[in-house]
């Protein structure tokens, strides 16, 4: 019962208010509702459109205390119901939103967007199957929405059905052929099915049906630095930065612009993403992380890994490349610890063998060298650089005739690893066999001409540096 009739003016009021929420015009409308709930204090839909102004601001507290007032009102409408929804959503309270999304469609289970909203949240709550059920009844409800099938399709790319949600949406597509949220769906799909031709495709169509949506672009940049063509991809992203900053947008620019060796832009790309990701996600620091370490930003670079690992303890490329870190800083103790915990995690990891190999050498420790190097060799057989590394530090523990065979297993599985032609040209000299080692020095400088350079002052050489082929290098 409303303690005063709604007059004229109210009705205007009322009219002018819903037309600015319309229009997207929500601090006027705000103003408007302001205006009408100080008058009409007891009128539930004043009150829901107000909270409706006030998600929109992203003034949730002031939201939900509106919305609340309308339920108190008329606690049998479902849309104030709804609307709470939506603030809990915005908040990440998703339980909540479950709760009131819930009575909504108890109150009014007709209407398709309350279903389509509970599947996004049971999708936030990462129940997926629950998610799909939903979103079918919103189909039921309203077969006719194509934003619906959309939704399902991505959906089921989510549970891993990619067949079914292509032949969804080839049937969207020819229904509604001008649904841009669709062909960006399908872009996305043809990634996941490794189609990125076809995908890329999509993306064009989409940007043409929806050139004011960021997601446009960011799918056509993201699609064309999958097919590794860096440079067209750049101004896509950046245009979907310009529309509406996304973190996803950042992340990618950044991963361009570290294979551009562009490192400086790269970082403060990655920067860019971890001020807006509403949790730090752990991709984003890990290459964040690496890319300071290729600018020999080193202590940054820690600092970066150091807060991955308190994230994500079992993301075992960023214990690695932490450990490369502090190797390069000179603490190989420290960094041998590290790339322990990497082999915790991941114990056939190659990448980490050898560089715990390469620590424990840089430690003098040859024979633990060897002894990882031995293990990594049995999980690669073919690595070229591990028989080389075998093989050096054979050289360095005077096994002169054992580390020719492994060096020259190196030089036979690449004939241009100008490193290994040159320690075979040591472990020669050591030998005594002069001819022979002057023999692989010369392929070594032809592949690489620093080693003339080292090789006047290595010791390893010593026995052939007076010979006459040696000094008419």
């Amino acid at each position: 019962m409303y303690t005063r009739p709604m007059t004229p003016n109210f009705q205007a009021l009322h009219k002018k208010g819903k037309q600015l929420l319309a229009k997207g015009k929500n601090e006027e409308a705000l103003k408007v509702y302001n205006d009408l709930t100080t008058e009409f204090p007891d009128i539930p839909k004043i009150w829901n459109n107000k909270g409706v102004a006030l998600l929109r601001l992203a003034k949730y507290r002031e939201a939900l205390f509106s919305l609340d007032r309308a339920i108190k009102l008329s606690s049998k409408t479902a849309m104030p119901w709804y609307n709470k929804s939506l603030v809990y959503a915005a908040i990440g309270k998703y339980q909540k939103a479950l709760q009131s999304v819930n009575k909504a469609i108890k109150l009014n289970s007709k209407i398709g967007y309350f279903w389509s909203h509970k599947s996004e949240i049971l999708v936030s709550l990462h129940n997926p199957q629950s998610a799909l059920v939903s979103i079918n009844t919103a189909i039921k409800v309203d077969p006719k929405n194509p934003i619906y099938r959309t939704l399902k399709s991505q959906l089921l790319v989510t549970l891993g059905k990619y067949e079914e949600s292509n032949k969804e949406l080839e049937a969207l597509v020819k229904i509604s052929p001008n649904l841009g949220l669709a062909w960006m769906t399908k872009a996305m799909l043809l990634v996941q099915l490794e189609k990125l031709n076809d995908a890329l495709i999509a993306a064009e169509k989409a940007l043409k049906l929806e050139p004011k949506n960021y997601y446009s672009w960011y799918i056509k940049g993201y699609v064309l630095y999958l097919l590794k063509k860096d440079k067209e991809a750049l101004p896509f992203l950046n245009k979907s930065i310009n529309i509406s900053p996304k973190p996803e947008s950042w992340y990618y620019l950044g991963m361009i612009q570290m294979r551009l060796q562009n490192y400086d832009k790269s970082i403060t790309s990655f920067r860019n993403a971890l001020k807006i990701e509403t949790k730090p996600n752990p991709n984003t620091l890990y290459n964040l992380g690496t890319i300071l370490g290729y600018s020999q930003k080193f202590n940054q670079a820690c600092k970066v890994f150091t807060k991955l690992h308190k994230i994500d303890p079992q993301y075992y490329e960023a214990w690695h490349n932490h450990a490369i870190t502090l190797k390069l800083v000179g603490k190989p103790k420290e960094a041998l610890n590290l790339i322990n915990k990497a082999l915790s995690i991941n114990p056939k990891s190659v990448m980490s063998l050898k560089e715990k190999g390469s620590i424990l050498r840089t430690l003098h420790d040859y024979d633990n060298a060897i002894s990882v190097w031995k293990k990594a060799l049995n999980l690669s057989p073919h690595d070229t650089k591990i028989h080389g590394a075998i093989g050096e530090s054979l050289l360095r523990k005077g096994n002169y005739k054992t580390a020719i065979s492994y060096i020259e297993k190196a030089i036979e599985l690449d004939s241009k690893n100008g490193n290994a032609w040159y320690n075979k040209a040591c472990a020669l000299s050591m030998l005594n066999e002069i001819d022979p080692a002057m023999n692989a020095l010369i392929v070594a400088i032809s592949l690489d001409a620093k080693y003339k350079e080292i090789a006047q002052k290595d010791e390893d050489l010593i026995k052939i540096q007076k010979s006459p082929r040696f000094l008419k290098l």
